[in-house]
């Protein structure tokens, strides 16, 4: 009898654990459907989102176009941004030579707050190198988009990178994110 009630109780505590583990576990979504809706905190905050090239787009069919990768030596040197619960945000410059630059951004990270309202990003930097200027702000209303099959964050054009490596083209920094 004794063992029986020893058993029972064991059986009902892993039976209990398993429940819990398993409603833990449907409930975290992946990036891809935290950010279905479009732009939304818990979309920015649940990757942190690189910036492999500048690219255009086929607008056929919307066709995104690598056109210049961010690799210095042929190690790869994305620029990342990274936006925190706090509502601080990191972002760190790609440092590839192929960035128009005087080398006083290349690698260097940068600080400062964001905020989403409906679809509207605005990130306030604490000093804009690429930007020229302290208290710089970008106002974007970026889009969700699929990358090759993986979920990213198109700016709409240029706006962070100031120093764009091609002329006489229409570039977009769009983000691929990699789920935190």
């Amino acid at each position: 009898m004794k063992k029986s009630l020893i058993f029972a109780g064991l059986l009902s505590s892993a039976l209990f654990l398993g429940a819990c583990s398993s409603e833990s576990n449907s409930g975290s979504k992946s990036l891809a459907e935290k950010c279905e809706k479009g732009i939304s905190t818990s979309c920015l905050e649940a990757a942190t989102w690189n910036m492999n090239a500048f690219y255009t787009i086929n607008d056929g069919e919307t066709t995104y176009s690598s056109i210049q990768d961010l690799k210095s030596g042929g190690v790869d040197s994305p620029t990342t941004l990274d936006f925190n619960e706090d509502g601080s945000f990191t972002l760190v410059y790609s440092n590839s030579v192929h960035l128009n630059s005087d080398g006083s951004c290349l690698g260097q990270e940068e600080n400062g707050t964001w905020t989403v309202s409906g679809s509207t990003l605005t990130l306030k930097f604490a000093y804009g190198c690429k930007l020229g200027s302290q208290g710089a702000t970008i106002t974007a209303n970026p889009t969700i988009v699929d990358l090759n099959g993986a979920t990213a964050l198109n700016f709409g054009g240029v706006v962070i990178h100031t120093d764009v490596p091609i002329s006489g083209f229409v570039l977009y920094e769009i983000f691929t994110g990699v789920e935190k």
